[in-house]
This record gives C-alpha cells, sequence and structure tokens, in this order.
C-alpha cells in the first residue's frame, strides 16, 4: 500500500509522532502534527484515527509527548497528552472518547485568575455535599495510572477551601492539603450566557469544519468574552449559599442541594438600573449578558443550584457583594452606586446611585463649589505675593514722587562724592588747565557734553526697578488632575451586621456601604 496524506493534497506540516494500538474492535492510529501548513500550521493538535471514526483533539499550548496507555488485556484504553501547560487523559474505551478528570496535577492557572478567597474550617454538611458534587462524573473508566502512596499521616483533614475566580468564567474550589492543591469542585458560568463567539456563530449553518477538530484541556491563556470574568465570590458555608459577580454586572445566588433532592427549582431573574435618577446618563462599556433560554435544563441537579440571577445596569463590574440569607437579601455593589435584592420573592428592595448629581460640576473641573486646584499653603502664598505685586511698581509706570525722590537720594549721594574729590585740588590739575588755555583751547568738553545728574538719577532708578523685577521668582500654576467620578462613586465593600442604631436595647440590621 502506498503513502497516505491524512489532510492532503496541499502541503502539510510532519508528524511528530506516530502510535498505533490494538482496540477491542478495530486498531487505533494517533499521531501529532501533520496539519495542512497554509491554514492549520499554527495548531497543536493530536489526530485519533479508528476505522472510520476520525477526531483531531486540539490544546492550546505545545504538545511535548504523548503515549497509549493498555489494560492487561492488551487493549488500549487510554491516550495520554503531555503539554507545555497541562497533562490532558483521553478515554479510548468509552463511545465519544471523552475526557478523564485528573484527581492531580491540575493547573491553577488553566485561566487568569481574577478573584480569591479562602475559607477555614467549613461545616461538616456543606463539605460532605461539594466532595459527592465534585466526584461526579459521566466517565465509567478509572484513573489508569496506579501505584504509590499518599502519606497524609494520621492527622485530621482540615476542612479548609480555596475558592478561585477566573477569566473565563470558571469558579474552582481547592482544598489546600500538604502543600498541594486538589480541585474539589468546578462551576462553570460561560454556558449560562450567550457570549460574543455565540453571537458570531448565530448566522446560517455551513459545511461541516474538516478536519474534525475537538478542543481539549483546561488552558485557555484567551477569553473569549471578558464580560464572563468573575471579580467577586461570596461563600456563605453554614447556610450553603454562594454568590458570585461578574464583570458586566451580573450577579449569580447559587444554594448547595443534596444529591439525593431532585426538587425543580426554577431561575428568577431581577435588572435593576443604578443611574434611573440621572436623565442624560450615557453608558459606553460593554453591553450586559443575555441568559440562554431554556437555563433551567442546563443547572446541574447536583452541588450548587443557580436561584437567582441579578443584571445591574449599567452593566458595569461588580466590586462588592454582601449577603444574608437569614433576611432574603442578597446586595451588591458597582461603580455607579448600589442595590438590595429579595431572593426570596425575587425583586429590588432597594437601589442607590452614588454617582454625582447631574450639573454639579464646576468649570475649573472640580465636582463642588470650593476651588481644589490649590491647597491652603499655596493659596495663602499666592495672596501675599500679589499684596507685594501692588506694592511695587514697573519702571515706567512708577510715580513722579517717588522716581524724584529717589533721583534726590541718588544726586545727593552722587553730589557729597564730587565735592570730596574738588576739596582737593592738586597743582597739577590746575596746571593742566593753565596749559590747555595758553595754547589757545578750551577747556575739555566732557562736562559741557554729560548729561545732567537728574537724568542719571533716573536711569539708575529705572534700572534698580528692573533688576528687582527680573530676581522675582516666576511660579508655574499646576493644574490638578481631575478625580474621575467613577473612582469616587465606586462602592468598594458592602457589610450587614446586627447591631445597636436606634438604642441600646434592641438590634437593627445594618448595610454599610464604603465608597
Amino acid at each position: 500500500q502506498g503513502p497516505i496524506i491524512p489532510y492532503g493534497p496541499f502541503p502539510c506540516k510532519r508528524i511528530e509522532r506516530l502510535l498505533h494500538g490494538n482496540g477491542s474492535a478495530d486498531e487505533f492510529l494517533v499521531f501529532s502534527g501533520g496539519m495542512p501548513r497554509a491554514s492549520y500550521g499554527d495548531r497543536h493538535s493530536v489526530t485519533v484515527m479508528q476505522d472510520t471514526r476520525h477526531v483531531v483533539f486540539e490544546l492550546t499550548s505545545k504538545i511535548n509527548d504523548l503515549t497509549l496507555i493498555s489494560n492487561d488485556d492488551g487493549l488500549t484504553t487510554t491516550l495520554a497528552i503531555l503539554a507545555d501547560e497541562e497533562l490532558v487523559f483521553i478515554d479510548l474505551s468509552t463511545p465519544g472518547w471523552p475526557i478523564l478528570p485528573k484527581p492531580y496535577l491540575n493547573s491553577v492557572h488553566f485561566s487568569s485568575v481574577m478573584c480569591s478567597a479562602f475559607y477555614s474550617n467549613v461545616s461538616c454538611d456543606f463539605w460532605s455535599s461539594i466532595l459527592q458534587g465534585g466526584i461526579s462524573t459521566s466517565v465509567e473508566q478509572s484513573w489508569p495510572i496506579t501505584g504509590g502512596t499518599c502519606n497524609h499521616g494520621e492527622e485530621e483533614i482540615r476542612r479548609d477551601i480555596f475558592i478561585t475566580g477566573h477569566e473565563n468564567g470558571s469558579v474552582c474550589f481547592w482544598h489546600p492539603d500538604a502543600g498541594t492543591l486538589r480541585l474539589l469542585y468546578k462551576l462553570s458560568t460561560a454556558g449560562l450566557f450567550i457570549t460574543e463567539a455565540e453571537d458570531a456563530q448565530m448566522g446560517p449553518e455551513t459545511e461541516e469544519d474538516w478536519p474534525p477538530f475537538r478542543k481539549v484541556g483546561d488552558f485557555d491563556p484567551y477569553s473569549d468574552d471578558p464580560r464572563l470574568a468573575i471579580q467577586k465570590v461570596l461563600l456563605l458555608d453554614s447556610e450553603g449559599q454562594f454568590v458570585i459577580g461578574g464583570n458586566a454586572g451580573q450577579v449569580l445566588v447559587y444554594n448547595m442541594v443534596s444529591p439525593d433532592n431532585d426538587c425543580s427549582l426554577q431561575v428568577a431573574s431581577v435588572a435593576a438600573d443604578l443611574v434611573a435618577t440621572h436623565e442624560g446618563f450615557v453608558w459606553k462599556g460593554h453591553s450586559a449578558m443575555a441568559l440562554k433560554e431554556g437555563v433551567n435544563e442546563l443547572i446541574d441537579r447536583q452541588g450548587f443550584r443557580l436561584s437567582l440571577h441579578v443584571q445591574c445596569s449599567p452593566p458595569g463590574s461588580v466590586t462588592a457583594i454582601a449577603a444574608r440569607p437569614d433576611w432574603n437579601l442578597v446586595a451588591m455593589g458597582t461603580s455607579h452606586g448600589f442595590l438590595v435584592v429579595d431572593t426570596k420573592v425575587g425583586a429590588v428592595v432597594t437601589a442607590v446611585a452614588t454617582l454625582p448629581p447631574p450639573g454639579s460640576e464646576q468649570p475649573d473641573g472640580s465636582e463642588t463649589g470650593i476651588s481644589r486646584r490649590k491647597t491652603l499653603k499655596q493659596s495663602l502664598r499666592e495672596s501675599f505675593r500679589r499684596i507685594r505685586r501692588k506694592r511695587q511698581y514697573s519702571p515706567n509706570k512708577a510715580s513722579p514722587e517717588k522716581r524724584s525722590e529717589a533721583a534726590a537720594t541718588v544726586e545727593l549721594k552722587a553730589g557729597s562724592k564730587v565735592a570730596s574729590v574738588e576739596s582737593e585740588p592738586t597743582q597739577q590739575g590746575a596746571a593742566g588747565g593753565e596749559k590747555a588755555i595758553a595754547e589757545g583751547g578750551s577747556p575739555s568738553r566732557g562736562a559741557e557734553a554729560s548729561p545732567p545728574k537728574s537724568a542719571v538719577a533716573l536711569d539708575t532708578v529705572d534700572s534698580r526697578l528692573a533688576d528687582e523685577e527680573e530676581k522675582m521668582p516666576v511660579h508655574r500654576l499646576v493644574e490638578t488632575r481631575k478625580e474621575d467620578s467613577a473612582l469616587s462613586s465606586m462602592i468598594r465593600c458592602l457589610y450587614t451586621v446586627d447591631t445597636f442604631i436606634r438604642d441600646g436595647v434592641s438590634r437593627s440590621g445594618v448595610l454599610m456601604a464604603a465608597t
């Protein structure tokens, strides 16, 4: 049989590694690379072929090695792929060739971590529920690698949970045990919303792509939709409630349900406008995310179940969340304000906008009537300098009295100096003068051509005043940068507490919001 080019006839990249395995019915042919150079030369792929079945597994990082794992009967059951960022196991003994969940070696940075939270010693009921919900899987095959023991000692396992929210809309629950992070539960919110990629694919149906790619692996450095990013997480383990805040103003409230509970749960959706009192406000950011139709069928019936979806308008990033299940209330804050929602009824209790009222901005850029361009110290210094300038006069605008007084002073000083010089005549000077007259000459014209002493005095005063003005420092006007209204109105913290507000006898529920 002659050579076969699986993805020809156009030039293709070289096949990096070729493997052959025995299946229960037909043989497996597995190889990496070999993609058409012009169209898919930049893809990291592994092709698996068995009779008429043909799948190209695509990864997001470079493939370093791959191997086939067989059972005791010599039949190939698992394909292991080692990439730069992760390790992927594919079950070849199950129809559809699903991905095997890893009990270890899970990557924490499979998507950019946007937020995190740590909860120590959670309740026993919540711990057992999340363990039962996390181990559920549709794969029948067990983990193919055996051998070795994990020595944790006889110490009691602490019920600690570390939660990470990721850019692709995923939330992971980790158990920090013996210096490692073990993945307990993974919750994905991307499947609940219509993303930008799905909007682009809602056109007319096209022909089936060839080669038949299937994206596998968890590592995804680029998010399909930035609105899916998880910004805030809040866990109330004693009540079994979990709240998630997203990047597009979406807030999701989940409740932990035991696996044996098959009660129907309808998702309530609430929309709230935070800038209803601000007429003319224009939101220039991204649009809100819409829930998919039939979202109740998309919810897992084991572990966390979605009970409430809140969409804030404008769809800004959620900056703070708080919840009180005993009050049936959940609060959320954005850069435009905060609102409180009743989780039992599914209605908005109150919505408060923290943006400055329309028209309050002053011409100098401040949002109040007080000028913020200078500090008090700089303002006082500038006032004294202004008074000093009024007392001083420029050379061209000096008053005649001032100029004559200064000229008389200078003339008096000059006259006294000349008198002292003339009071001591020398014989040489007298002889010189007589000699000049005897020769028919005239006295020196220097005295007659020299300007009057008053003119000299005025010139001296003008030069002195000009020198004083040149020596005065020139101050540069420094404008303070205008504070962004979004930062000043951002809700940075929400806190609920029972405390004494009205009097010292009865307690009252209080919601505190800080900007």
